[in-house]
């Protein structure tokens, strides 16, 4: 970039713009080198002007690169400290997956367990239920044998039933 002098003695007075070109650098950033005095600023009216020479420039470059190296080193340090937890993440994962195979296989060893003997109550209460029919059966039959050996004797009169005749 071609540095432009305003002042009327050739010194390296910028203005905001032409400081932020030449230094490749954002607003933001030039603000905070102000805010920091790494660079001397004037004002002139209602402009504010950057001193702006070739050490200025070197000192910038030479902050940015090492930013720059710093940011790499920390990103680095950063993705190897994102990959052991994402390995730890993994593991986990896998622990938990297989514990779950593991759950699963017991929990449908009892669901088969259990109607395995569900289906043998239900044949133990039906054969019961038959043996029940078949006592019932045979009791309504006796009932009946009764009920006719009663009506019988009831059909005798009093004085033979009395006497047992």
């Amino acid at each position: 970039m071609e540095q432009i002098d305003i002042s009327k003695n050739g010194d390296h007075w910028q203005s905001v713009n032409s400081a932020l070109e030449l230094l490749e650098v954002s607003r933001r950033t030039l603000y905070d080198y102000i805010s920091r005095k790494k660079l001397q600023t004037k004002k002139e009216g209602k402009y504010r002007y950057v001193w702006i020479d070739d050490d200025v420039i070197e000192e910038i470059k030479t902050s940015k690169s090492a930013y720059i190296e710093i940011n790499n080193s920390h990103t680095d340090n950063t993705i190897e400290i994102l990959s052991e937890q994402i390995k730890y993440l993994q593991e986990q994962n896998n622990k938990l997956a297989e514990d779950l195979k593991e759950q699963n296989q017991r929990h449908d060893a009892i669901v088969l367990g259990m109607t395995n003997a569900i289906t043998e109550q239900k044949l133990e209460l039906s054969e019961s239920k038959q043996t029940l029919n078949t006592k019932i059966s045979a009791l309504e039959q006796e009932l009946l044998s009764t009920k006719s050996d009663l009506e019988a004797v009831s059909n005798r009169g009093f004085w033979a039933r009395l006497f047992n005749r």
